[in-house]
């Protein structure tokens, strides 16, 4: 192939993938609008009312996951509390009470030795 088949050949692969990306850009808008709002629409035959519902709609669900994302997060903080105190009464007792613990572990070890 001469130096201008060589230019040719790549100018028609570049018209190809060029056709073949306006395909898939409308391919991931339709995958898109699938996935995200349940199903297909087409914006241009939505009425506004309509558009204004959905948008309520997801309003309402970003309200609740951060209700939900806040009730979690309290959980967790609240776990987290009481596992705290429970290792710092604890440690008290156990630096006020060290003989019980000295006596125990060597118990342990007398036991297993």
């Amino acid at each position: 192939m001469s130096y201008g088949g060589h230019i040719s050949d790549m100018i028609r692969r570049d018209s190809e993938n060029r056709e073949l990306r306006r395909g898939m850009i409308q391919r991931l808008r339709d995958i898109r609008s699938e996935s995200v709002l349940g199903k297909k629409i087409n914006y241009k035959k939505v009425s506004l009312s309509k558009l204004e519902e959905i948008a309520k709609q997801n309003e309402e669900k970003e309200r609740f996951d951060r209700t939900a994302t806040t009730k979690k997060m309290i959980r967790i903080v609240s776990v987290g509390l009481v596992v705290a105190v429970f290792v710092f009464f604890f440690l008290n007792y156990a630096v006020n009470h060290w003989e019980f613990f000295d006596t125990c572990r060597k118990n342990f070890l007398r036991f297993f030795l």
